[in-house]
């Protein structure tokens, strides 16, 4: 008889320092917005949540709020190193793990430009000729 092993993995955690998170953002959203102080200075800004989560660590007594709370330094975190990196990691703004191709798995044939006098051909046009295309 086979023995089902017991994960480890408390889902609620995880929902609350997702959400958390979740409220991290909008409190940075609405402190720029409504404290004069705040619109230039994006990095005081994202340090709001963090000190909210920090004091709410050392402050509450329940610890099913922990999480939540690491969740909110979690998302100032990830904010800060956007500010300070945020040249650096320019080209990983919208990255997504989905339409990633991995170096071995890179199409056979080269991607090429469009022939010069293909160049002001509009996207009717141009499936137009593709369909001519496959028809022969």
């Amino acid at each position: 008889m086979a023995v089902k092993k017991k994960s480890n993995i408390d889902v609620m955690k995880v929902v609350k320092a997702t959400a958390g998170g979740g409220i991290a953002e909008v409190v940075m959203h609405m402190a720029s917005q409504n404290i004069e102080m705040l619109k230039d200075n994006q990095v005081m800004t994202s340090l709001i949540p963090a000190v909210i989560g920090s004091a709410g660590l050392y402050l509450t007594k329940d610890d099913s709020l922990h999480p939540a709370f690491y969740g909110m330094i979690g998302a100032s975190g990830a904010e800060i190193a956007d500010e300070f990196l945020g040249d650096t990691l320019e080209g990983l703004n919208g990255f997504s793990r989905m339409n990633y191709i991995l170096p071995e798995n890179m199409p056979s044939q080269p991607v090429v430009s469009p022939a010069p006098e293909m160049e002001g051909v509009s996207d009717e046009e141009m499936s137009m000729i593709i369909e001519e295309m496959d028809g022969i």
